[in-house]
């Protein structure tokens, strides 16, 4: 997650992540605490069960798990149809953005992929944890 400020994004995320069975979550500078009150509450206890690292340059961590071999997907509005993608490989890191101002230029530059959902009504976006949760699901889903 980068910079994605709402406690209770954090927490949804965190429990979703939980609930489909992926390894932990990578938080940037600028991210709720996942341990406070909120954020708590919206975990319903997942927080102890996911492994929650926090990071200090977003980049600089896409680009280690790049080297390490994973396929780092930025959720962006521009990118590819998320249904429409190639198969992945098996190790890959979601990346997920700022409710307002989505993920960082240099964020998104550092992925191997970058996908959006599509839009068939009026909503311009997905809230973040919602986006965060339907990509997770189909790709464990798909995969």
């Amino acid at each position: 997650l980068e910079n994605v400020q709402d406690p209770g994004n954090v927490g949804t995320v965190l429990r979703t992540l939980d609930a489909a069975g992926f390894d932990g979550c990578i938080l940037t500078p600028g991210c709720a605490d996942p341990f406070g009150p909120k954020a708590l509450r919206a975990t319903m206890g997942s927080v102890f069960r996911v492994p929650v690292c926090s990071v200090g340059n977003t980049v600089e961590t896409v680009q280690a798990l790049n080297a390490r071999g994973y396929a780092t997907l930025a959720a962006a509005l521009d990118g590819e149809n998320f249904y429409r993608r190639a198969p992945l490989p098996a190790r890959l890191c979601v990346l997920i953005g700022n409710e307002g101002a989505g993920l960082t230029k240099q964020a998104q530059d550092a992925c191997t992929n970058r996908f959006r959902l599509p839009m068939r009504g009026g909503a311009e976006s997905l809230n973040a944890a919602v986006a965060a949760a339907v990509m997770m699901y189909d790709l464990i889903n798909r995969e």
